[in-house]
């Protein structure tokens, strides 16, 4: 964020309403309707939902960039919730919704809630504090202060949803029994400093990706999620010695039914 924006309590608050995406997920909501139409009905149908949801939010952008009254009435309603430079440009929901449909789509199920837990908690932290007390610049304009409280909190928030995992982790393995959790901070073997570093080094990374993330396709919203789940699987991988193809889905299990 830059210094010379000011902070949106309102837009950051409702950054927090995109967590209901992860928990919908994490917890499988969808299964309630017993569809058994592909593999994995909870992602896949997610993944389909969030696609949709990027078309009309296109469809929404096409009009009210083409036409000034639907932007009138755009701006009416959502000023208040917008970046200012987002009266003129592409809503940054949009990559949002990219953003939650590639890791839900591909990327193992505690890595994609960390990723948004790392944007929905981490990124207005950043905004928070480098903007008010921000006083080592980088050249476009963010701030020492502000990476390192987004980092600080998107580690925070990530060891208390990994404790969180590890404090339930039997009734979770019964619950979640299509489905391998590995990011447990302790078991019988003792502390799991695997899975720690995972997570601090997910949350490093999200914030010097979001150092170097502008205007454009290039938003936060999408580089954040993405690029920190990227890394925290690839991380996985290597930590854990197993193949790319065990934590990364295929992409057939999502186009095609049962």
């Amino acid at each position: 964020m830059s210094y010379k924006e000011p902070f949106n309590w309102k837009r950051k608050l409702f950054h927090l309403s995109g967590l209901i995406i992860p928990i919908i997920y994490f917890f499988n909501l969808p299964d309630i309707f017993d569809l058994r139409w592909f593999k994995d009905d909870n992602r896949s149908l997610i993944f389909y939902v969030l696609l949709i949801l990027t078309a009309l939010m296109l469809v929404i952008e096409y009009l009210r960039f083409k036409y000034q009254y639907w932007q009138k009435i755009f701006l009416k309603l959502l000023s208040p919730l917008l970046k200012g430079r987002e009266e003129k440009e592409m809503q940054s929901s949009i990559h949002f919704f990219i953003s939650c449909a590639f890791i839900i789509g591909f990327l193992p199920k505690e890595t994609a809630v960390l990723s948004v837990l790392f944007l929905s908690m981490g990124d207005p932290a950043a905004a928070y504090f480098g903007g008010r007390y921000g006083t080592v610049r980088f050249k476009n304009g963010k701030s020492l202060q502000g990476l390192l409280a987004g980092v600080g909190v998107s580690f925070l928030v990530g060891i208390l949803f990994l404790l969180t995992l590890t404090v339930n982790e039997s009734n979770i393995n019964n619950y979640f029994n299509d489905f391998e959790f590995r990011l447990f901070l302790y078991s019988k073997a003792g502390f799991n400093i695997k899975a720690f570093f995972i997570c601090f080094l997910g949350a490093v990374s999200a914030f010097i990706i979001e150092l170097f993330s502008g205007k454009g396709f290039l938003d936060d919203n999408l580089t954040i999620p993405a690029g920190s789940g990227l890394v925290m699987t690839f991380l996985t991988v290597y930590f854990y010695d197993i193949a790319f193809s065990e934590v990364f889905y295929s992409l057939s299990d999502l186009l095609f039914l049962r």
